[in-house]
């Protein structure tokens, strides 16, 4: 099992208004870190830079476009498309979408920021079929740590990628916190440290089969996919005008 870990640097917090400028990531097969990547990206050509953002950044909107540091973005994303689908995610069955072959998302904070962005992102550079056919659900390391640290979150100030390392006892540099390559490293760790302690597990696979027989998942998984179709062919009747 492949979870792609991921952390963005963006001019911005809008995915509508502001590009990425660095993509950083670990694609982490069975729980060990298999390929790490860190890639400075050209934000997308007349997006819009909030000054803090690029305070942070620590350049302009104009040195990136100008530095030979910074690559091309579409150069970008068909290396990191490439190494997706080396990992499982996007495999084509019988020249339609394999959605059983596909890898999840990892992150922190990354269902209100990373994966819009990455959404933006993937449709910014004509992906086939879009993100989902690539990647399916995200696990935010966040929301994880939520149960887990619950009866402790009043002593903690916030609820920052930090200070829940530090909660959990993972040794961070805090001087190299808000570099994604640095982050995703910290983000992995947390992961981890979770798992360890038994604070998130994956369901058993004798409960999961005392629960379903292989006719009845079958069976559920056809129903489904039949009330997908129905509602996708609603949405296109709606759209029509006029109903036609």
């Amino acid at each position: 099992m492949t979870i792609l870990f991921f952390d963005l640097e963006t001019t911005g917090t809008n995915p509508e208004l502001h590009g990425i400028h660095q993509v950083s990531g670990a694609f982490v097969v069975d729980g060990q870190i298999a390929e790490t990547f860190n890639y400075h990206v050209k934000p997308r050509e007349g997006c819009q830079c909030d000054p803090y953002a690029m305070q942070m950044a620590g350049k302009t909107y104009e040195e990136m476009m100008a530095s030979d540091e910074y690559r091309p973005m579409k150069e970008v994303f068909d290396e990191l498309l490439e190494k997706i689908i080396r990992y499982d995610g996007g495999i084509l069955k019988d020249n339609h979408p394999d959605y059983n072959r596909r890898i999840f998302a990892g992150g922190y904070n990354i269902h209100k920021f990373d994966m819009e962005f990455l959404r933006r992102w993937f449709t910014d550079n004509g992906a086939p079929y879009g993100i989902g056919y690539y990647i399916a659900e995200a696990i935010d390391v966040m929301l994880l740590a939520v149960p887990a640290l619950m009866r402790w979150r009043s002593k903690m100030p916030g609820f920052t990628q930090e200070e829940i390392a530090w909660a959990l006892g993972v040794k961070i540099d805090s001087e190299k916190l808000h570099d994604a390559d640095y982050d995703i490293t910290v983000c992995v760790e947390i992961y981890r440290r979770l798992v360890t302690l038994g604070l998130v597990r994956m369901l058993p696979q004798s409960i999961w089969d005392e629960m379903h027989s292989p006719q009845e998942i079958k069976e559920f998984k056809e129903s489904m996919i039949a009330k997908r179709r129905e509602k996708k062919s609603a949405i296109q009747a709606a759209s029509q005008p006029n109903g036609k």
